[in-house]
């Protein structure tokens, strides 16, 4: 049964990636030189939506030096035309050199949310709470590497049970660098192999499942392109240098050329979600539980 539920989980990693309200209590704030102890929490009300994520743009703006984030059209399907990502390809392509370095800075930007468990924290007050990991590339990978990818015999499904048989995942916040151009790194983070027995009953891991947050509320409305041009005449051109309309010289071959390697992971389609049915989990057994709940995922993968 938990080979049939993790099969629909590692289906949705392929048909998921928008924008966060970026002031969410839920949210973990990582603090560089600690780490967190914790297992993933799967959204059993809709469990296509385990993992969201979103794509966005962003820059300092030219007119007030603010930072200026907008929503990638991407996120709602790779063959979506996006006002900032033509723009970006079409100066990369024939733009002066200033041109080029400034639309390099329009480059797209991937977030990703899951549910976690939080079992050992620094903030004792976060423990034994179901919070949001907002994360990027670096914990993406370790995350996908376990799920789907290298590591996933080894832990698999193994990474949402609750049950003695989950594994934990330990994220461990460093940092590089120094000075203004120190930055966090979560490169240490990792799944622990060793079993750890968690001491919750079915009723408790029942109740976990049923207080995940529903992470499609972080993605934000759909602009449309006529929203996205108007920031970008306002906050990213000046009068002087706006160039001549970008489908007049920029066809998908060629948008795909100047990408290069550069490919994104697939975003969240907020306009196809798939209608699924709820799940109750008040099984016999654990193992049922996760297999019920499984059933229902498909992870996205790049």
């Amino acid at each position: 049964m938990l080979d049939e539920i993790f099969k629909k989980i590692q289906a949705s990693q392929t048909t998921q990636p928008t924008q966060t309200k970026s002031k969410n209590e839920n949210i973990l704030q990582l603090e560089p030189g600690n780490t967190y102890i914790v297992r993933l929490v799967p959204f059993i009300k809709k469990p296509e939506s385990t993992f969201v994520s979103f794509h966005n743009h962003g820059w300092e703006s030219k007119k007030n030096g603010r930072y200026i984030s907008i929503p990638c059209l991407k996120t709602w399907g790779r063959g979506e035309k996006c006002p900032t990502c033509e723009i970006r390809f079409a100066e990369l392509k024939i733009g002066s050199d200033a041109a080029k370095a400034k639309a390099r800075l329009l480059r797209q930007k991937t977030t990703n949310y899951v549910n976690l468990y939080m079992i050992d924290t620094p903030n004792t007050d976060d423990k034994g709470k179901v919070k949001i990991l907002r994360y990027g590339a670096e914990l993406d990978k370790i995350i996908k590497a376990a799920v789907t990818g290298e590591d996933a015999d080894e832990f698999g499904m193994r990474v949402f049970d609750l049950s003695p048989d989950g594994v934990d995942f330990r994220i461990k916040v460093d940092t590089k660098g120094q000075g203004r151009e120190a930055m966090p790194t979560y490169a240490m983070s990792k799944f622990v192999s060793k079993k750890h027995d968690l001491g919750l009953s079915q009723a408790e891991i029942q109740a976990i499942y049923d207080s995940a947050h529903d992470l499609t509320a972080l993605v934000p409305e759909r602009k449309s392109d006529a929203e996205i041009e108007k920031v970008l005449n306002e906050h990213y051109f000046t009068n002087q240098d706006r160039p001549v309309a970008v489908t007049e010289y920029v066809s998908d071959e060629e948008e795909n050329d100047i990408r290069g390697s550069y490919n994104p992971s697939p975003a969240y389609h907020a306009e196809e979600e798939r209608e699924t049915k709820s799940i109750t989990t008040s099984t016999s057994n654990v193992d049922d539980t996760v297999s019920d709940l499984l059933k229902e995922f498909s992870l996205p993968e790049d």
